[in-house]
């Protein structure tokens, strides 16, 4: 039976109904595979790409079985590669809305993924070894690893789905290369956010999609209308990119609120006394701004410190990228609160002292400190973003504080209790008020639609996490309006 004939099946995955769009998004996507080409499914975050994938796949799948037929054959295998964050969400997902593949996972430590290849994954027979599942689930850094990868690349995939695919932006990344040498029949993209800062990065992810095409960069190189207008031409095939703002009534609307808020004395007064510490630093700076004549190319250079530190600029001294960083960094955490720098907080009488000196040491604090209680009074539910690690610790110390109960998740939350937490604060009847993240953990892919209020406690240098952030309550399934601070 050819694949056209199986598209109305779409409308009918377990998990229910698929929203119309859902539909034509993956009767693209299975257009596309039938076809042979690659695809980048770019639908603004918290659309449920993850759904249309599974419903592509799955229908990939039944497009060679005959139900009248006694002896059936599906089509497969397909490979689905996400953060480590996410294999979790997604082997829910498959659960629910394609319980007829047979999805085998390959995650977690170097034990864990031998005994999965040897046990999980393949079954041996007269000296071959055959896949045992139809979907193998697998993380970016599962794949970094030589077994796993070897693996992986000794199967012909009838499709490679690459989650988060912005995390190709760089060719030159082993993750990248590495699946560049993976076979299939098609490579499938999902990314809320396909162009973030740069086209070399969009030109990356187009030649993983489809390497003979997007050989060149220089196909991306953008000074008259004329090549704008080609550029968008020859992307426009291998995108399919729908926003909320096209489908109003699909979610409810997203309310983005801007709070100032100024710095306690403690703050100004280390802000100071760093900036003061580090005098010679920010003139060496000045001094090469002014000889490169060129501000935003140093300041790139340094701050993601990409040139080496005993790197000069001619008659210039070279401020030391390491020693910019580190003036950079200490005052993010002074701004975030005074308490991360080490030996800042003082001792204490008591528990009680402790506290209030923890909120009066902070102007982000004292102001969530108003915020909480009037949001808890109305019923919300949050998710707390912020950056460090010692600041979801001083935020989870002032909730503890103020008994308000909260779920926590960093980079340091093994893989296999990330998905769990989540269900925990999503569960009817939760008595956590508060999901408390970091921004770059809690902010991929998952689903955390009972809450209504997103608190972007430290803004990331790149706006698109921040956004990624806000789309775990900004998303389908959302029935409230969402508030973001």
């Amino acid at each position: 039976m050819g694949c056209i004939e199986h598209t109305e099946q779409l409308a009918q995955v377990s998990g229910g109904a698929l929203k119309p769009y859902q539909v034509d998004g993956a009767k693209w996507l299975m257009q596309k595979w039938s076809q042979g080409k690659s695809a980048v499914l770019a639908d603004e975050m918290g659309m449920g790409k993850t759904i249309q994938t599974i419903a592509f796949l799955l229908t990939a799948y039944r497009s060679t079985i005959d139900q009248n037929a006694e002896s059936n054959s599906g089509t497969f295998p397909f490979l689905v590669v996400v953060p480590t964050t996410l294999v979790a969400n997604w082997a829910q997902e498959f659960q629910v809305w394609g319980p007829e593949l047979v999805v085998a996972e390959l995650s977690g430590r170097a034990a864990s993924r031998d005994l999965q290849l040897e046990h999980t994954l393949f079954r041996r027979s007269k000296g071959r070894r055959d896949l045992k599942c139809h979907v193998v689930l697998t993380s970016y850094e599962a794949l970094n690893h030589p077994t796993a990868c070897s693996a992986m690349r000794s199967i012909t995939w009838q499709s490679i789905v690459v989650d988060e695919g912005h995390r190709l932006k760089n060719d030159q990344t082993k993750t990248f290369q590495t699946l560049q040498q993976f076979s299939s029949r098609m490579r499938l993209v999902l990314t809320g956010t396909p162009l973030q800062n740069q086209l070399s990065e969009l030109h990356s992810v187009m030649s993983f999609v489809d390497p003979c095409m997007f050989t060149s960069s220089d196909v991306f190189s953008i000074d008259t209308p004329e090549q704008i207008e080609q550029t968008k031409n020859m992307v426009r095939p291998y995108i399919l990119r729908r926003t909320k703002a096209e489908l109003p009534k699909l979610v409810p609307p997203r309310h983005e609120l801007i709070l100032p808020v100024s710095m306690t004395r403690l703050q100004r007064e280390l802000y100071r006394a760093t900036l003061s510490r580090n005098v010679q630093v920010l003139r060496d700076i000045s001094a090469a701004l002014q000889a490169t004549g060129d501000m935003s190319d140093t300041l790139e250079e340094t701050t993601k410190g990409q040139l080496r530190s005993d790197m000069t600029v001619k008659q210039t001294k070279k401020p030391r990228v390491s020693s910019l960083n580190n003036i950079l960094m200490e005052v993010r955490k002074i701004v975030s609160h005074p308490y991360c720098l080490p030996d800042v907080e003082p001792e204490f009488p008591n528990d009680h002292e402790r506290h209030t000196r923890l909120i009066d040491a902070c102007g982000k604090l004292k102001l969530l400190h108003v915020l909480l209680p009037e949001l808890k009074s109305r019923g919300h539910r949050v998710l707390l973003f912020a950056q460090f690690k010692d600041t979801l610790s001083i935020l989870e110390d002032y909730l503890g504080g103020e008994s308000i109960g909260c779920v926590r998740i960093d980079g340091d939350t093994p893989a296999a209790d990330r998905q769990s937490r989540v269900s925990a604060f999503n569960a009817p009847g939760s008595s956590a008020m508060v999901f408390l993240a970091s921004t770059r953990t809690g902010g991929l892919g998952l689903n955390l639609t009972s809450a209504d209020v997103v608190i972007i406690y430290d803004c990331d240098f790149n706006p698109h996490a921040d956004l990624q952030a806000m789309a775990r309550a900004h998303r389908i399934g959302q029935t409230k309006p969402v508030y973001v601070f």
